[in-house]
């Protein structure tokens, strides 16, 4: 490593100060700024992730209620099952915004809890078939996210997240990324001092080295660097490293989303908002008589499901974010009946997006009379 003596005696600092000052504050504010667009983009991902997992979760257990509603059996129960099952508050409100059941309240005080059919995200689920809001909770005393869907008789299905569960869990991150910019900021002040004398090429590196940070990437060996520029180099590798940590975990949660999706026990279609497939699970094939291998990513639906019925009801669930129906096969087929539910998963997707899932489940055929 290069070192550069300074001569000594009194009579440089003043100019050293003068000239590092600027440099110090703007460095700073600049690390200040970083953390603070770091955190933001952070909280984005979060609740990104947080919004998708809970309407997974929703999707998955919704058809147990719905089973529970239709045969008429005994609610409130099903939902304090349910939520000692997922460690969440679950809600189950009826159409007309009564509490039909809440795993945080005991079933001899639902009848005096206050009507929700005017919580927002009550509304939205009404309206969309889903909906998200965060806000504080009177009933259990703390600050929730709340997701709901609607089910397929009207009544709306919501699970609670604790907003402070989710603190703990990005506040690791959050320091991390706060201290790293800091850091960044501080070195960087220090690198400008000397480089506005001596080591002005050393800047075009730093330069080369955040750009390589931003993709993610280790910055490349710099060679023959002062020290301050080494330290600035170590650091910004390692805010590539918690970068890539946090890209790996990503890819992680994709994998995982990726085998439930195919080890489903009922059949699922992707499309987008033209109806073009976009993906399908290998018990959707087999439901649907495929075999194995003839799934092309981008065919329209009918090139996989040769019965308009299912066109329909993917197009009224692209209109009313929900549509369930009965799908007859053809006896090539395997001659088996299927019920159908498609669901909207997002307004305004462009060609090439997901915009509704098709769920498969076989029933009964019905008898010749």
């Amino acid at each position: 490593m290069t070192t550069l003596a300074t001569p000594p005696g009194p009579s440089r600092l003043p100019g050293l100060l003068r000239r590092g000052i600027v440099p110090l504050l703007l460095s700073l504010a600049g690390g200040l700024l970083a953390g603070f667009a770091f955190n933001q983009v952070l909280d984005r991902a979060i609740a990104g992730r947080t919004e998708a997992s809970a309407f997974a979760l929703l999707a998955r257990v919704g058809p147990d209620l719905e089973a529970v509603l239709a045969s008429g059996g005994d609610t409130r129960e099903a939902v304090s099952r349910l939520g000692r099952q997922l460690s969440l508050r679950t809600t189950l409100i009826a159409r007309d915004g009564r509490v039909l059941g809440d795993s945080s309240v005991a079933p001899e005080r639902l009848g005096s809890l206050e009507n929700h059919a005017n919580r927002p995200e009550i509304l939205d689920a009404g309206r969309s078939g889903r909906g998200v809001r965060t806000r504080f909770s009177s009933t259990v005393g703390a600050r929730l996210v709340y997701a709901a869907v609607r089910l397929r008789g009207g009544e709306v299905l919501r699970l609670a997240f604790p907003e402070k569960d989710l603190a703990l869990w990005e506040a690791p991150y959050r320091n991390q990324t706060l201290a790293l910019s800091l850091l960044a900021g501080l070195l960087v002040a220090a690198l400008l001092v000397r480089a506005s004398s001596r080591h002005a090429a050393e800047l075009t590196r730093v330069h080369e080295a955040v750009a390589a940070a931003g993709r993610c990437e280790r910055p490349a060996n710099p060679g023959f660097v002062s020290e301050e520029a080494a330290v600035v180099f170590s650091a910004l590798g390692d805010l590539a490293d918690l970068s890539a940590e946090r890209a790996a975990d990503a890819r992680r949660a994709a994998v995982v989303s990726r085998i439930l999706f195919d080890e489903a026990p009922a059949g699922l279609l992707v499309t987008d908002p033209s109806l073009s497939l976009l993906d399908a699970n290998p018990e959707a094939l087999r439901l649907l008589g495929a075999g194995s291998g003839p799934f092309r990513p981008g065919e329209h639906i009918l090139e996989l499901v040769r019965e308009a019925a299912m066109t329909g009801l993917l197009e009224a669930a692209l209109e009313k974010g929900r549509s369930t129906g009965l799908l007859t096969l053809p006896v090539e087929k395997g001659g088996r009946t299927l019920e159908a539910t498609a669901i909207r998963v997002a307004q305004g997707a462009r060609p090439g997006q997901p915009a509704a899932v098709a769920i498969l489940r076989e029933t009964p055929s019905p008898r010749k009379a």
